[in-house]
């Protein structure tokens, strides 16, 4: 576990649903003017900005968890619920959620969207975290490819 960025999300909230709203916050994001939001820990920073409509934004964590790792420490285990239940309950083969546990499979936008109804979160929790996960795991240079340029 990467215990620098996801310390917030350790045991010591006080309840689930809690977790939920720390990690909803921690990971959502958009595409339009993006702020930094270090989390609520008294060590970190907080960074505000807000678009032209109002809303709060954020931008991607530099070394995000993985959604598995979020998934099982932040909602199977204080649930006392297996990988097999989970997915019993998803209506999806136990194979998939095992697989998001272990890493080695990323979130889906069908898993997302059940995730999200089993636990009363939002398909963009789940898809950001993977998003974030992705794009900050991506070992491609792309330095040689030339930018487009207006003619």
């Amino acid at each position: 576990m990467n215990l620098a960025l996801c310390e917030y999300l350790q045991p010591t909230v006080l309840s689930l649903r809690m977790a939920i709203e720390r990690a909803s916050i921690r990971y959502a994001s958009t595409t339009k003017n993006a702020f930094a939001f270090s989390g609520q820990n008294k060590d970190q920073r907080t960074l505000r900005s807000l678009t032209a409509e109002g809303v709060l934004q954020m931008s991607s964590v530099k070394n995000p968890c993985h959604p598995g790792e979020i998934l099982k420490h932040e909602f199977l285990i204080p649930l006392d619920m297996s990988e097999g239940q989970l997915a019993r309950r998803l209506n999806v083969p136990r194979t998939r959620i095992e697989r998001l546990v272990k890493e080695t499979t990323g979130v889906t936008a069908d898993t997302a969207l059940r995730l999200a109804r089993f636990f009363g979160t939002t398909p963009e929790f789940w898809l950001n975290m993977q998003r974030n996960y992705d794009l900050a795991h991506a070992n491609i240079d792309v330095s040689g490819i030339e930018p487009l340029k207006a003619a």
